[in-house]
C-alpha cells in the first residue's frame, strides 16, 4: 500500500462513562500510551467530566465534547457553548452522533440535518474544528447501497458550504453495527466510504473529496483494526466501548502502522512567500551596496578629503616615483673642471629649490589627511653628496 496523504485519525468516544471520576485516571492513562505521531487521537469525554480531564492528555491527544449548543453562552439550560469551550483550549467537537438523532428509543426530540448545519456553521466561526457523524439503521442497509447513500446524502447536504476538510472529519456510523458487537466488513465499510467519497467530489469537490478524512465507527476493536485499515477510503475509527479499555492503544497503532502515513514538507502560502522573496531581494541589495562600497573604498582611501562611514580610513599612499631603467649607465661628469663646478652648484640650488616645494606641498598636505611619510632626500648628484 502507498503512504496515505490523509493523516489517520481515531476518537474515543466514552459516550455517557465512567460510572465514578474514580476510573478517570485509567482512562486517561490508556489514551497517554497511545502514539499520535502518524495518527491524530482525540476523546470524547462525558459533558461532566470533560472540566476534569481536558488538561490531562500529554500524548497529544485532542479533547472534544460530545455535543454543542448553536448560540453562544447566555439563557441556554443544559446546554454546552462553543465559546466556553474555545476559552478552555479545546479545538474539536462532536455532533451528529446517532444517539443524538433519535436513537436513544426515547420521546426525546432528535436533532435534524438543518440544526446541525446550525451547529457546524457556529462551531466553525468560533475557529473549533468538528467531528460530523452521519449513518443509516439497519432497515435502510438492508434495502442495499443506494438506499444507504441516499440516508447519507441527506445528511450531508445542508453540510456543503462547510465541509472543509481541514476543518471537519466525517465518522461514517453504521447505526445497526454500534454497540451491538456486529460490524461491518470490511468490504462493506470500504464500499459506503468510497460512496461518500465519491458524492463529496460530485457535490463539493476533488478537494474535498482527496483530502477528507472518513473515520468508520462500527464497533471497531482491536480485532478488526487492522482489517479495515488496510481499506484505501477508511483513515480511522470512532471507537466506542473499546476506547474504554487498554485496547484503544493498539487500534491506534493499526492504522498507524497500515497507513504509514508520513506528514508532507509544510507549504508556503503565496503571501509568505512574496514575503520571503521581498526580503531576499531586500538583503541582496543590501549586499550589493556593501560591495561597491568596498570596491569604492580602496580607491577613495587614496584620496585624502573622503572617508566612508564604517570603512577604516587609508592614509594616502606616497607618491611613487619611477626608478631609472636597470640596465641605465650612470652619467659621467663632462668639460673642463670650472665646467663641473659650475654645474655642480646649479644642480645644488635646483636641488634646494625641489626641497622647498616639496616641503610646501608636505604642508599642503597635512591639512587634508595625515602627515605622509617623510620625503625621500635629494637624490644624490654625480655620487658626490
Amino acid at each position: 500500500m502507498m503512504p496515505a496523504t490523509r493523516k489517520p485519525i481515531v476518537g474515543a468516544n466514552w459516550k455517557c462513562n465512567p460510572g465514578t471520576t474514580a476510573q478517570l485516571p485509567a482512562l486517561v492513562s490508556n489514551i497517554n500510551a497511545c502514539d499520535t505521531s502518524k495518527c491524530d487521537v482525540y476523546v470524547c469525554p462525558s459533558s461532566l467530566h470533560v472540566g476534569i480531564v481536558y488538561k490531562s492528555f500529554t500524548s497529544g491527544a485532542k479533547v472534544a465534547p460530545q455535543n454543542c449548543n448553536f448560540k453562544g453562552c447566555g439563557a441556554y439550560t443544559g446546554e454546552m457553548a462553543v465559546d466556553q469551550m474555545k476559552s478552555m483550549g479545546i479545538e474539536w467537537v462532536l455532533i451528529g452522533h446517532s444517539e443524538r438523532r433519535g436513537e436513544f428509543g426515547l420521546p426525546t426530540p432528535a436533532e435534524t440535518n438543518k440544526l446541525l448545519a446550525t451547529k457546524l456553521s457556529y462551531i466553525q466561526s468560533q475557529g473549533l474544528k468538528c467531528v460530523l457523524a452521519i449513518g443509516e439503521p439497519l432497515p435502510v442497509r438492508e434495502k442495499g447501497l443506494n438506499a444507504v447513500m441516499a440516508t447519507c446524502a441527506a445528511q450531508l447536504g445542508p453540510m456543503v458550504p462547510y465541509l472543509d476538510p481541514t476543518k471537519v472529519v466525517i465518522a461514517y456510523e453504521p447505526v445497526w453495527a454500534i454497540g451491538t458487537g456486529v460490524s461491518a466488513s470490511a468490504a462493506q465499510a470500504q464500499e459506503t466510504h468510497k460512496a461518500i467519497r465519491d458524492w463529496l467530489r460530485s457535490n463539493v469537490g476533488a478537494e474535498c473529496a482527496d483530502g477528507m478524512r472518513i473515520q468508520y465507527g462500527g464497533s471497531a476493536n482491536a480485532k478488526n483494526a487492522a482489517e479495515l485499515s488496510a481499506q484505501p477510503d477508511i483513515d480511522g475509527f470512532l471507537v466506542g466501548s473499546a476506547s474504554l479499555k487498554p485496547e484503544i492503544k493498539e487500534i491506534v497503532g493499526a492504522i498507524a502502522d497500515a497507513k504509514g502515513y508520513t506528514p508532507p514538507m509544510e507549504r508556503m502560502s503565496t503571501a509568505e512567500l512574496d514575503a520571503d522573496l521581498a526580503c531576499l531581494d531586500a538583503e541582496n541589495k543590501a549586499w550589493e551596496e556593501k560591495l561597491q562600497l568596498h570596491k569604492r573604498g580602496s580607491y577613495v582611501a587614496a584620496t585624502p578629503t573622503l572617508k566612508i562611514p564604517g570603512l577604516p580610513h587609508m592614509e594616502a599612499a606616497p607618491a611613487k616615483v619611477d626608478a631609472p631603467p636597470a640596465d641605465a649607465a650612470p652619467r659621467a661628469p663632462t668639460g673642463s673642471g670650472g665646467e663641473s663646478w659650475f654645474t655642480l652648484a646649479n644642480a645644488i640650488l635646483l636641488g634646494v629649490l625641489v626641497f622647498g616645494v616639496a616641503a610646501q606641498l608636505t604642508q599642503v598636505q597635512y591639512y587634508f589627511a595625515p602627515p605622509p611619510p617623510p620625503p625621500p632626500p635629494p637624490p644624490k648628484l654625480f655620487g658626490l653628496f
